[in-house]
């Protein structure tokens, strides 16, 4: 959850800034407010950045300087709008160390299912199934008996102390 959260706030911000430094490049009048403008819009699923950087690509070959529009559209697609596909799984890792491509599809899965709020909700689903599949590796499969034979109702499995048990430390 914390890594979920961290990503929606940190990648519109890291866009925003980003393409402030390109339009300020480009010469983009008031540059400054359209990273502004771009950095509230990257909040929107999907559309987000485009909403802005695609009508100042407008604008700038309207008024015939052909190449910084170019440049715009490149820099737009490349890596103001598609930091968000590699940062964002990389953020949600966090301290739950789960793999990007498992954040990834979370994401992907939380916005067909639940639309924006699946942004939170995909994500947190897939770390609380994640935690639980560790519990039970910890706690049942690690118990277990090894020599295959089934325990007889009420016997316990004597376990060797694990890493963090008070015996071991």
């Amino acid at each position: 959850m914390h890594g979920a959260l961290s990503a929606l706030l940190l990648i519109p911000l890291i866009q925003g800034a980003l393409a402030t430094i390109g339009y300020w490049i480009l010469g983009v009048p008031n540059a400054l407010l359209w990273g502004g403008i771009t950095t509230l819009v990257a909040f929107l699923p999907l559309l987000g950045t485009p909403l802005v950087w695609v009508p100042i690509c407008v604008y700038l070959a309207l008024q015939g300087e052909l190449w910084q529009c170019i440049v715009l559209i490149v820099y737009g697609a490349l890596i103001i709008s598609a930091i968000d596909n590699v940062l964002r799984p990389w953020i949600m890792k966090g301290p739950a160390n789960i793999h990007p491509l498992w954040s990834f599809l979370a994401i992907l899965g939380g916005l067909i299912s639940f639309g924006a709020l699946g942004l939170l909700v995909g994500p947190l689903i897939v770390s609380l199934g994640i935690s639980a599949l560790r519990i039970y590796e910890l706690d049942v499969l690690r118990s277990a008996p090894s020599s295959g034979e089934p325990l007889a109702p009420g016997a316990t499995v004597d376990r060797a102390p694990m890493r963090g048990d008070a015996a071991t430390e």
